[in-house]
């Protein structure tokens, strides 16, 4: 889903309502397993992300690949094929216009792993930057920095594997600022004028909301929570997470969470649905996937979605704030 003024997108399956018209992703196949519940899930058949380029064309992440809108146009055609792995967590659009994504993949083997980018609004992509083999295992997410105008990458999972690090020029260099083991296990980045805000992604031990300062670098936990953060985002200071339901001994809590903060410091519950009967390992972690923002600077009402969720799953709602 997307939110813009005066806009809104909405995705059923492989087809997205954008105004009055009915727009579908142009692959047959993942489009028909995209109908059905069970083969949606199983699948993983469906769209993940959806973002707005700076030639107003729409972008989608899906399944095996990036789908791409041009503005006269009422089909999503595929503008990347994903080679490795079933899809990248995000896309990041940088301020000079530049995609970015990140491989995210097994990679049992620790092969390197590319950072892609595209200059020319998704028409041809090349690789941005590598990390060398043995050195992570795959790429959770990269986030633009709108005070200095970084892009910032977390990568996972193993100890040593985890790093959050940046880059200013789109990755000619890059700089990592923390490098360890779950402490610094993250899939969601949120920024602030004098520190940025993390929640850890990890299946191994307490997952926690934490902030680092910008000038000292110094963590401070804010706020445990009861899964790993996977799933969230961010509008002015209103940043927002769900907790996913990804069974472990550390993890035991059969809920999704969903938690909301105004100003990144102090964390409040919202809402929390309970985990389905579907096998997790066969039919997808509990948890609740949000909307991109655009053109939005304070954010009244919050809608979300949920997957894997009893009497959620595949169905949107809303809190207000």
């Amino acid at each position: 889903m997307l939110h813009e003024i005066n806009t809104q997108i909405i995705s059923r399956g492989y087809t997205l309502k954008i105004e009055n018209s009915s727009c579908i992703l142009n692959d047959a196949r993942f489009r028909f397993l995209s109908r059905f519940k069970l083969t949606r899930r199983f699948f993983r058949a469906e769209i993940t992300g959806l973002y707005k380029l700076r030639d107003e064309s729409l972008i989608v992440v899906a399944k095996k690949g990036l789908f791409i809108k041009r503005k006269n146009s009422n089909r999503f055609e595929r503008c990347l094929t994903i080679i490795r792995g079933s899809k990248p967590l995000n896309l990041c659009v940088s301020s000079s216009g530049t995609i970015f994504l990140g491989e995210y993949f097994q990679n049992i083997e620790k092969k390197s792993v590319n950072i892609y980018s595209s200059i020319d609004n998704g028409k041809t992509w090349n690789v941005a930057y590598t990390y060398t083999e043995g050195n992570i295992n795959h790429i959770h997410g990269l986030f633009l920095d709108p005070y200095i105008n970084r892009i910032w990458v977390a990568t996972g999972d193993r100890d040593n594997e985890c790093i959050i690090g940046y880059t200013e020029d789109e990755f000619k260099t890059f700089n990592e600022v923390f490098r360890g083991g779950q402490e610094y296990r993250t899939c969601q980045l949120f920024f602030y004028k004098d520190f940025i805000v993390f929640g850890t992604d990890t299946q191994y031990q307490q997952n926690v909301i934490k902030k680092f300062d910008r000038k000292t670098l110094e963590i401070t936990e804010l706020q445990k929570v009861q899964g790993s953060v996977i799933k969230g985002g961010q509008v002015g200071d209103v940043a927002f997470v769900s907790t996913t339901v990804e069974p472990s001994d550390v993890n035991t809590d059969k809920w999704a969470h969903l938690w909301v903060t105004k100003d990144g410091l102090h964390w409040e519950e919202k809402y929390k649905a309970k985990k389905d009967r579907l096998p997790a390992t066969l039919f997808q972690f509990g948890t609740f996937e949000f909307p991109q923002y655009y053109g939005i600077d304070k954010l009244e009402r919050l809608y979300f979605s949920g997957r894997a969720l009893k009497g959620l799953d595949g169905k949107t709602t809303y809190i207000d704030l």
